[in-house]
């Protein structure tokens, strides 16, 4: 994997667009799509799979946001699951590559940037979307959690708040050490007496 050592900044809250051509063993760019990307952006508190666009010409495009209530440094990697993807449905195995490519540092800095959409908690018609790009965030921590003898990992305590938007209820039912998933809209964690 290349590590580019240099740093990429980017303003939090804005959405950032960006390109790449992929290239053949021989370095040279292709001029056919089917390669399958996948790209991991991560922090402490943020892990997200940004979708990519394959625009069947070997040229892909993604973009890039961030809430600025978690600003600061990430790794960006670029990973080159499968080359021509169209071809799994024949020989699986054949295509089958897994490789990191590069490992890219990555600071987003809060700025007096707008303010973006609240998000919502999930209701029934969210679930029909055939495109979830959502986020993992990260809204407590308990460094000395281990798995209990019963086979649970409750790190944090049983009312500990999940962070509006980000989720709503108890964060400490949950078995993530503080994390949780939202997307275009956020989820009800159910307490056993609620649900």
């Amino acid at each position: 994997m290349e590590k580019v050592n240099t740093l990429v900044e980017l303003s939090a809250a804005d959405a950032h667009s960006f390109d790449f051509q992929a290239l053949d063993e021989s370095g040279n760019p292709k001029h056919l799509g089917g390669d399958y990307f996948e790209l991991d952006l991560s922090s402490e508190p943020w892990k997200s799979r940004p979708p990519i666009e394959d625009r069947g010409n070997g040229s892909h495009s993604f973009s890039l946001q961030v809430h600025q209530d978690f600003s600061g440094e990430f790794n960006l990697t670029i990973i080159l699951l499968y080359k021509q993807f169209q071809g799994l449905r024949y020989v699986p195995k054949k295509f089958v590559y897994q490789k990191e490519l590069r490992l890219i540092p990555v600071k987003f800095y809060r700025m007096n940037a707008t303010a973006l959409p609240g998000l919502k908690a999930c209701k029934v018609s969210d679930f029909s979307r055939t495109i979830w790009a959502g986020r993992w965030t990260r809204h407590g921590r308990n460094d000395e959690c281990e798995i209990s003898r019963n086979g649970r990992y409750r790190c944090l305590d049983s009312h500990f708040p999940c962070k509006n938007p980000w989720c709503f209820g108890s964060l400490g039912a949950l078995e993530s050490n503080g994390w949780v998933y939202s997307s275009h809209c956020s989820f009800k964690i159910f307490s056993q007496k609620s649900a």
